[in-house]
């Protein structure tokens, strides 16, 4: 994900980590992998193909319980293949 120079404002942190997400309030939710994430969006991998401007609700909960579970919707900026589904770069549109 990172082989190209970055053009954007804030740095991504790679964090790697299992979340979820859905399309719509009334659809199951979809596993998913978080890669990495920036003070202005993040970056997962998902098993279907997610049309670019698609708007995603999505849930990441750590781990540890000291941190709360981070909520909020993006909105689907850029979708490649990859090896194991495709890697879609997204922007935060809020956050919970």
């Amino acid at each position: 994900m990172l082989t190209e120079p970055e053009q954007r404002d804030f740095n991504r942190m790679q964090q790697e980590a299992p979340m979820r997400y859905r399309m719509s309030a009334d659809q199951p939710w979809q596993d998913a992998e978080l890669l990495d994430l920036s003070a202005s969006g993040l970056a997962l991998r998902v098993r279907e193909l997610i049309p670019l401007g698609a708007v995603l609700h999505f849930e990441i909960v750590p781990s540890m319980a000291v941190v709360p579970p981070l909520r909020g919707s993006v909105e689907v900026m850029r979708s490649e293949p990859g090896d194991q589904g495709h890697i879609l770069g997204c922007r935060f549109l809020d956050l919970n």
